[in-house]
């Protein structure tokens, strides 16, 4: 029932030093391009910090931004490249009851920040952004060189690293983002496009799709779940604001830069127009015969499921069943996921979400006289444990 998909290859990103977001595609600046509330900072090396100004720009790793933690406070900043090139990556960092510091060029600190990177390959931070938690107020002290980089990040506490993590875009789709990174909890939503997250817990990544929610309270504990990015950006205004062209038109910067950011945008609201979850169908219109194709489609989309799922150890012996819904798209896509039945272990459960993703893509077109876009599967994942 499936065919066969290249891998992606992360080696590149093994290092939980997250080295190689201080190599390649280092944007030439960042440019503050909005500014809300009071007492944002711009900091340079050990020198003291002074008032952020839109217009301004961080150019070296020794400068921050530093949002303070008030719930209000805010500062966007467009990543530009050599002479006036947009370097295709937006961010905001706040507002967030925990004060929020961006590191030129791809470091933050604590906080709240929303990311959005263009369609394509050429763009800013593609090989992450590093996000930690506020532990510590030192300036920043980044190096371009790998080894000099692995050394600053040793200096840190051990603690520190467990909670850190790298977000990277994946494929050549717009991407949006919204993360929350505290001592206590690692919150990440993917409300488009598709990104892997790296960390000590993690080194090989974890995909997280369009409209999956990654939660970690900092006890080893997490998990993923599903949520609506409509929704979710229908009711916050500060990503409205996020994607409002005109919100950037405002800025100083150059006007080539201003109209590649309103290219970005404009794409980011068409994709979300054309990328709404699909209606379930309605079955009882298929004629008998069709059913019946139907019905041995998904019987060996099932069997095959099960088959090829390792799960992991269950927490005590017994016998442990996780229930799976969601609509499998005519291009192999998968929507829609969720647990309607839990076993009890969360662990369980999760590894029955991931493994529909994994199979994403892999599935065999549909029956011929099946005439929707969309197909409503549920899975059955037992694991039976003496």
């Amino acid at each position: 029932m499936f065919k066969p998909i290249t891998l992606l290859n992360v080696a590149l990103l093994g290092l939980l030093g997250f080295t190689p977001l201080l190599q390649a595609s280092t944007p030439n600046a960042s440019q503050i391009a909005s500014l809300q509330g009071d007492r944002l900072l711009l900091q340079n090396g050990n020198q003291r910090p002074n008032p952020a100004r839109v217009g301004n720009r961080l150019t070296n790793q020794s400068q921050a931004l530093i949002v303070p933690g008030n719930n209000r406070s805010l500062a966007r900043l467009a990543f530009v490249g050599g002479g006036q090139s947009y370097d295709g990556l937006l961010l905001q960092a706040g507002p967030d009851q925990q004060q929020t510091e961006y590191r030129f060029p791809c470091v933050i600190v604590g906080g709240k920040v929303t990311l959005s990177w263009r369609q394509g390959n050429n763009r800013g931070c593609k090989y992450g952004v590093h996000l930690s938690p506020g532990r510590s107020s030192a300036a920043p002290k980044q190096q371009q060189k790998p080894s000099a980089a692995s050394k600053q990040l040793s200096e840190d506490s051990s603690e520190s690293k467990e909670a850190s993590l790298t977000i990277q875009p994946l494929g050549t789709d717009p991407i949006l983002l919204r993360a929350v990174v505290d001592d206590n909890l690692q919150a990440i939503e993917t409300l488009q496009g598709e990104i892997l997250i790296i960390s000590a817990q993690y080194p090989e990544g974890l995909r997280l799709r369009s409209g999956e929610r990654y939660f970690n309270l900092g006890d080893g504990q997490d998990q993923v779940e599903p949520f609506n990015p409509t929704e979710a950006i229908a009711n916050s205004p500060d990503l409205q604001e996020f994607l409002n062209p005109e919100i950037w038109r405002e800025s100083q910067l150059p006007a080539p830069v201003s109209q590649d950011i309103d290219n970005h945008l404009i794409a980011f609201r068409d994709l979300n127009q054309n990328t709404a979850a699909t209606d379930t169908p309605d079955m009882t219109d298929l004629s008998l015969a069709c059913q019946a194709e139907v019905d041995f489609y998904l019987a060996n989309l099932k069997a095959t499921m099960g088959n090829t799922w390792r799960p992991p150890y269950p927490p005590s012996p017994g016998v442990w069943r996780t229930e799976v819904n969601y609509l499998l798209t005519k291009d192999g896509r998968v929507q829609n996921l969720q647990v309607a039945q839990s076993s009890g272990a969360n662990i369980i459960d999760q590894a029955a979400l991931s493994h529909v993703r994994t199979l994403e893509q892999r599935f065999e077109p549909f029956p011929s006289c099946y005439p929707y876009e969309a197909l409503p599967v549920d899975n059955n994942f037992t694991v039976r444990y003496q």
